[in-house]
């Protein structure tokens, strides 16, 4: 068994198990029922088995799931663009 933290930040081929109006619910595996926003996905999405997808946490926490690939991969050095700053920190544009 793989513990569910060490699936985010990678590439997986998931099965969809089914269609709500949010997105497609993915089998994530240890992570219980991943969603892929319906932002992402065609009109003939519904015939889908299965999807590769990067899997990441959203800001409440939550894992996501997500058709997009990012400009490196956790363990990975990129050079990355500032697209924002605050008081919290720099903000970087790494692809999603």
């Amino acid at each position: 068994m793989t513990a569910p933290g060490t699936l985010l930040g990678t590439l997986r081929t998931l099965a969809v198990l089914k269609r709500i109006p949010a997105g497609l619910l993915l089998d994530g595996e240890d992570l219980g029922e991943v969603l892929l926003p319906a932002r992402e996905l065609a009109d003939d999405a519904a015939d889908v088995e299965a999807l590769e997808v990067f899997l990441y946490e959203d800001g409440d926490g939550r894992p996501r799931a997500t058709l997009g690939r990012p400009k490196a991969m956790p363990g990975e050095v990129a050079r990355l663009r500032v697209v924002d700053t605050s008081r919290v920190g720099a903000f970087l544009d790494w692809g999603l």
